[in-house]
């Protein structure tokens, strides 16, 4: 399922950036962003154009859908009959393609 709330989105981010060892200011380098547009993300304060998901992905080496989905692994009950959409890479470098699948 695709989440639509930055503040989650930004939980997630600032989740990865903890678990990698990362500081805000070397994730906002690597995606070029100010450190401020950086932080506001990660308290989901502000919303995120597609290139700056992508850069921010990039700069952490993850996919999109590792912060744009819930549980992509284990769809929930209610998902299991119905299409989902997933994110994933398209084989060159930061280009990713949105699919939908059922099942």
């Amino acid at each position: 399922m695709l989440i639509f709330d930055n503040r989650v989105v930004g939980n997630k981010l600032l989740t990865i950036r903890k678990r990698l060892g990362l500081t805000q200011t070397q994730v906002a380098e690597a995606a070029e962003l100010s450190d401020r547009a950086y932080a506001d993300i990660e308290r989901g304060t502000v919303n995120m154009r597609m290139d700056t998901i992508l850069r921010i992905c990039r700069a952490l080496r993850i996919t999109p859908d590792e912060i744009l989905t819930e549980c992509p692994d284990q769809p929930s009950p209610s998902q299991k009959n119905s299409p989902r959409s997933s994110v994933g890479s398209a084989g060159g470098a930061g280009a990713y393609v949105f699919q939908v699948s059922s099942g």
